[in-house]
């Protein structure tokens, strides 16, 4: 059983690594300058991660459950299936404005050397999960076809990351905030525009933008609205796949760092 002190300097070493994986990617990335900056020898550096690989998919994993953890808390205690997905996405544009060097981390895991990723076992992207699982409750209340849930939450979720990471990119409006949320949800959910209007959550003005200038359909019965979210969906796939394809390059812009940074030497 590993001891207190033991435990702590494990905790360090990733504290220091998820810093210096953050500034300088994997490649840039030098065991040397991570146990530097834990404060610990080499030796014991490597007697807690015997490879570099190794402690980068620990560090992912970290990072995975504090983005997992801190969405989910938004949505606890909800449980309308509609203000349950509403405050699940508003919480992953949320981790854009206030967790980005996590989100950075979390992208750049995309574009590892082969290497790595052959050595590193998938790690399951729970955020996901949590939004798929409200998606479902939706569907379970009659609120969109059960047949849909997966690809409307590809959908969504191409719109929350894309727009996320554009923001984060260039500063640009719009902002990956609340409002931004709501509008990509009454273009997925027409049920979510009528939701906001009747609660008046949202002016009615932006919801009607939202939804084509329709105004909010009605949330039941799905098989009137069928033909609406096929025609919808069949609209936004293009949008999310080109976003998808001419986005890879800036992301990895956005996550990747030089192999070599001037004060750390060349990587061990």
């Amino acid at each position: 059983m590993e001891s207190k002190k033991g435990a702590a300097r494990r905790e360090e070493i990733l504290i220091a690594a998820r810093q210096q994986f953050s500034l300088y990617g994997y490649a840039g990335a030098s065991m040397s300058h991570i146990a530097a900056a834990a404060g610990v020898t080499k030796a014991a550096l490597y007697y807690h991660f015997p490879a570099k690989v190794v402690l980068f998919r620990e560090t992912a994993q970290q990072i995975l459950e504090s983005l997992h953890s801190g969405v989910v808390e938004r949505a606890a205690g909800i449980s309308d299936p509609l203000e349950r997905l509403r405050a699940l996405v508003h919480a992953h544009l949320d981790l854009f404005l206030e967790r980005r060097e996590l989100v950075v981390l979390l992208y750049a895991m995309m574009f590892l050397p082969e290497e790595a990723t052959a050595a590193a076992p998938e790690i399951p992207f729970k955020c996901e999960e949590s939004v798929r699982e409200a998606m479902a409750a939706c569907a379970r209340e009659g609120y969109l076809p059960e047949d849909q849930v997966d690809d409307l939450t590809t959908l969504l979720l191409g719109g929350v990351h894309h727009s996320g990471v554009k923001w984060l990119l260039a500063r640009r409006e719009p902002r990956p905030d609340a409002q931004l949320g709501d509008r990509l949800l009454c273009r997925v959910m027409p049920s979510m525009a009528h939701r906001l209007v009747a609660t008046g959550a949202g002016p009615s003005s932006q919801i009607s933008a939202a939804t084509g200038g329709q105004g909010a359909v009605a949330a039941k019965p799905v098989g009137q609205r069928r033909r609406v979210c096929g025609a919808m969906f069949g609209l936004l796939l293009p949008l999310f796949a080109s976003a998808a394809t001419g986005g890879a390059d800036t992301v990895a812009s956005m996550g990747a760092a030089p192999a070599v940074s001037p004060t750390h030497g060349t990587p061990a």
